[in-house]
C-alpha cells in the first residue's frame, strides 16, 4: 500500500505508479513485507520503521514539510501497520540540511530544534514508541543524489543498500537520471547511537 501526502491528506497510489509497487518518492508513505525504495534522495529523509511481524512501513520526507506534517504523516504510519509494533527504525539521507520555510509560508521541519541532527533520530524513534537504541542512520552528503533500499531480512534484522543517481544530457546541461528498477545495489553501512 502507498499513500501520497498532498495538501494535508492521504489520496491512495496504484502500484502501477513508477516507481512502484513499493517505491516511495517525496511525501510518499507506505507499506511493504520485505523492502522499500526510495528512489532520487537529494535533500531529504527516509524513515522505515521495521514492525514486529518483521515488515516494513516507510515515509520519504522533503525538507519543507512541517513538523506537523511529520506528526500527521507518522501517526498514519501507525495507523497503516495494522497494530503491529515498532521494533527499528532506520533514518537515511541528508540529515543535517536545514531547510528553513517551505512553500506554503510554514517553518520546515529541518530547521526545527527537535529535527536538526542529532535530535531527529530520537525524535522520529518516540513517535514510534522506540528509544536511541532501536535507530539506525546513515547522513548522505549534501550535493549528492542516491536511491535507498531498505530490507527486512528476519529474525528483528534490516539492512540497507543504495546506487548512485547517474546524470542524463538534458537540453544544454545535465540532470539526474530518471529511476531503473534495473542496477547493482551497494551495502550501505548504517550507524547507531552510542547508548547511555
Amino acid at each position: 500500500m502507498r499513500l501520497w501526502f498532498k495538501s494535508q491528506t492521504f489520496r491512495p497510489v496504484a502500484d502501477s505508479v513508477p516507481p512502484g509497487p513499493n517505491g516511495l518518492i517525496e511525501e510518499y508513505l507506505g507499506t511493504a513485507p520485505d523492502n522499500l525504495v526510495f528512489p532520487g534522495v537529494s535533500t531529504c529523509t527516509t524513515l522505515s520503521v521495521l514492525l514486529v511481524d518483521n515488515t516494513l512501513v516507510g515515509a520519504h520526507f522533503s525538507a519543507l514539510c512541517t513538523a506537523a506534517d511529520i506528526t500527521k504523516i507518522a501517526a498514519k504510519m501507525v495507523e497503516i501497520s495494522g497494530g503491529q509494533a515498532a521494533t527499528k527504525i532506520a533514518i537515511i539521507g541528508v540529515l543535517r540540511y536545514v531547510a528553513g520555510t517551505n512553500q506554503r509560508g510554514g517553518v520546515a521541519y529541518t530547521s526545527t530544534p527537535e529535527y536538526t541532527f542529532p535530535a531527529k533520530l530520537t525524535t522520529f524513534a518516540g513517535l514510534f514508541g522506540l528509544t536511541a537504541g532501536d535507530v539506525s542512520f546513515y547522513d548522505q552528503a549534501g550535493g549528492t543524489d542516491k536511491h535507498y533500499q531498505v530490507r527486512a531480512v528476519g529474525g528483528g534484522n534490516l539492512v540497507a543498500y543504495y546506487r548512485d543517481v547517474g546524470t542524463v544530457q538534458l537540453g544544454g546541461g545535465t540532470s539526474s537520471a530518471p529511476y531503473a528498477a534495473t542496477g547493482i545495489w551497494s551495502h550501505l553501512p548504517l550507524l547507531g547511537l552510542p547508548s547511555g
